[in-house]
């Protein structure tokens, strides 16, 4: 499955994004984003499907996913809530302007 590149809805100008969703199910594609992503899994269960590797969640979990690299996060029960936080960080954003310190 070829995934979708995505592009995270956070400001351009900045290197940290944090975002919570609480939805009725996760972003339902394979995708990548150039974005590093860490997420908290508040609410939910499923598997997490991370290039060619499966691992199972559950809430407590806390994931650290690669620059580009491709994933989707699958319920395992069908219309059950799921929440999670997450904070997408780039060394691209402001943090790569600044000026080394002495």
């Amino acid at each position: 499955m070829k995934p979708v590149q995505f592009k995270v809805p956070a400001p351009q100008d900045k290197s940290i994004y944090i975002q919570e969703d609480v939805l009725d199910k996760f972003y339902p594609y394979m995708h990548r984003h150039e974005e590093y992503q860490l997420i908290w899994i508040k609410e939910g269960i499923g598997q997490l499907l991370l290039d060619d590797n499966v691992h199972e969640f559950q809430p407590g979990d806390i994931f650290l996913l690669g620059t580009n690299q491709a994933h989707v996060f699958k319920s395992f029960i069908a219309g059950e809530s799921v929440r999670s936080v997450s904070l997408f960080f780039s060394a691209k954003g402001a943090l790569s302007t600044m000026a080394t310190m002495p």
